[in-house]
Parts: structure tokens; sequence; C-alpha cells
């Protein structure tokens, strides 16, 4: 029951609260913790649906101008994404960061795996000099499966769901420190395991590429163009 127990605490989607839509400059560097109050699409969810607390940290690196790329930790699992700016529509930044998340617990009575694609599309308006709001849609499908061992007893079950939801967030950054808020909620439109989601409080710390480097050349570059917000503070 306590390997049970876990597998509805650590694994579900990953839900970023500190990704919005404005990659890092290439180059820069930004870790990453949070804290996440959810309700999971795990086994338990079924059976005790109040929402979990879960803590995760993460690393991004810029690539290229518009791109950067992600990798997030919880204690039973991973998700790495790839966030591709699309342009701007005024002052509204859009981007799409497909993400894939693996989460495994293995145990000698329950062993639980998920497996997760999702892919959101993000808007992301500044709101000053330091506060920005971000959100959108996303659609997510996760193939999970677990057995349970019961003395001679044996129970096993593979299954896909699909999920279509959304995300909004809040941030705050102050030199290199980045503050959010946010939350989201999914639907499963397969079977009937119900809605997941819930709240995600994260701080970043943010490391610009150098200043002589070809890569902070780059961003610069990057951001001469009519309109184009920097992106060497990560948001």
């Amino acid at each position: 029951m306590v390997s049970m127990w876990l597998a509805g605490l650590l694994g579900c989607t990953h839900l970023a609260v500190l990704d919005g839509a404005v990659p890092l400059a290439p180059g820069a560097r930004m870790v990453t913790t949070e804290l996440q109050v959810t309700r999971t699409p795990s086994p338990i969810g079924a059976v005790l649906p109040m929402p979990l607390p879960r803590v995760g940290v993460g690393i991004r690196r810029g690539l290229q101008p518009g791109r950067d790329f992600g990798v997030h930790l919880s204690a039973a699992g991973a998700a790495v994404d790839l966030r591709q700016r699309l342009g701007q529509l005024g002052p509204v930044d859009l981007a799409v960061a497909p993400t894939a998340g693996l989460f495994l617990l293995p145990g000698v009575i329950f062993n639980y795996a998920a497996f997760d694609l999702t892919l959101p599309l993000r808007a992301e308006v500044p709101l000053g000099e330091a506060w920005s709001l971000a959100g959108g849609p996303a659609v997510s499908g996760r193939q999970t499966g677990y057995s349970l061992l019961a003395g001679e007893l044996t129970s096993a079950k593979v299954s896909f769901d699909a999920y279509v939801g959304g995300s909004v967030r809040v941030a705050w950054v102050h030199g290199r420190v980045t503050l959010g808020l946010g939350a989201a909620w999914f639907q499963d439109v397969v079977r009937t395991t119900g809605p997941y989601g819930g709240l995600s409080f994260g701080l970043g710390l943010t490391r610009p590429a150098g200043a002589g480097s070809a890569t902070a050349r780059s961003a610069a570059e990057f951001t001469k163009g009519p309109g184009a917000r920097s992106v060497e503070d990560g948001l």
C-alpha cells in the first residue's frame, strides 16, 4: 500500500510553473526548484483523490536564438522538453514546448510505470518591467502499466489515456531570481480516470551567458529586431 501511495505522489505529469513562452538566451542556464500540490491520474488517484505534495528540481539551457532545452527531475522520474519560440503578436510571445516524461516505481508488491508525451502551446505577455503572465492549452498522452502481487494472486494492467487542458502562471523577475505561481488542469478524454492538475510554486536562478562568448553575441543579435524582447534573464 505504501508503494501504491508513492505512485500517486510521484507519478504525475510534470507541471512546470516557471516555463513561459520566452526561451533562455543561447548559453544561459536556469536552475529551478518547484513545490507542487496535485491530484494525480495514477491508480491511487481513484482511491485517494485528495491533492498530494511533490518536490522537483530542474535545469534549462539556451541552445540557439529562440530555442532552449529543459530537464525536470523528481524522486521517481524525469521529464525533458524542447521549447521553440514561434514569434510575437504585438507584446505577446508564442512558443511550443513538446515534453516527454518517464516515471518508474519498482517494488516487491506493487510496480508502477508511466510514459507521457505532452504538447503545450504557450503565450506570454509582460506585465510591467518585473512581472509576466503566461499560459495556454495542451494535449497529453500517457501510457501506464502496473502490477500488484498478493500471494498467489497477480494483477497487471496496461492502459492509455489522453488528456486535454491547459495551464496559467504569473512570474516575477528580479535580477537573476525568478519566482512563479501557477495552476494547471487536465481532463481525461479516453477513460474515466477523471481530471488531474494542481498548483505549483517555483524558484529559479539564472546564469546569463558570458558577455564575450559567441553565444552571448548570438543572443544580442537575436534581440536587436523591432519589438524583440531580451531573453537573457530567462523570462
